[in-house]
């Protein structure tokens, strides 16, 4: 299977992307490089909210350490 793709979409011409997963990988790390840390903060709160939402995390209270060891 090659890792090119074909997209009839265009003015009815077949359009060929080279993309590897390594390309893909890449992009992704230069992506998330730039981000501010603003944004980076945007997107963990929004992580956190789809956690939340699914179950994922349960909410906590302040000071609530029952799940530590101690000692």
């Amino acid at each position: 299977m090659s890792g090119a793709k074909t997209d009839d979409s265009t003015d009815g011409r077949a359009q060929r992307w080279d993309v590897t997963w390594t390309d893909v990988e890449q992009a992704q790390l230069e992506t998330m490089l730039s981000a501010t840390p603003m944004q980076r903060l945007a997107w963990l709160e929004e992580a956190m909210r789809l956690a939340y939402a699914s179950g994922a995390l349960e909410a906590r209270r302040l000071g609530d350490h029952a799940d530590r060891e101690v000692g």
